[in-house]
């Protein structure tokens, strides 16, 4: 009977299926980044308001932005939330980058949302200036 219970209590330290479903539905809401960093630049107050999302059912569209003709694109996000840093994947799935898929890794702490993702996965949340594929945005969770 003990070893039957240390095993419960060492499965109930790991992250199951329950913690994926539960992640995708806290993402749904509309968030706003408050920084972003590539290397060593940092986004400017009218770009951190163009990269504002709007989740629903885990996915979001890019805006069109200014460009005339631009088309945006629907993005799927996909996590696993049993990896440690939590994974998250953004491919789109809709417009004119169909197939294109970002890698990353993220934090999520009630309404701030913070990811690092890039063309591979990272592996910590940290902009470096000698590797410009990791971009990491915090987001606040904008309230209705």
């Amino acid at each position: 009977m003990l070893p039957a219970i240390m095993l419960a209590a060492l499965l109930s330290q790991f992250p199951t299926a329950d913690a994926k479903v539960q992640d995708l539905a806290a993402l749904d809401g509309t968030w706003k980044p408050t920084s972003a960093q590539r290397g060593d630049l940092e986004s400017s107050e009218e770009e951190l308001e163009r990269q504002r999302m709007t989740i629903r059912n885990s996915r979001y569209w890019v805006p069109s932005g200014k460009r005339e003709g631009y088309k945006p694109n629907l993005v799927e996000i996909r996590i696993d939330a049993t990896k440690t840093p939590k994974h998250i994947d953004f491919v789109v799935v809709e417009g004119p980058n169909v197939g294109m898929t970002e890698l990353g890794i993220y934090e999520l702490n009630g309404d701030e949302l913070k990811v690092c993702s890039g063309k591979s996965r990272p592996t910590k949340f940290e902009a470096r200036v000698d590797d410009w594929n990791a971009l990491v945005v915090t987001y606040q969770r904008v309230k209705p």
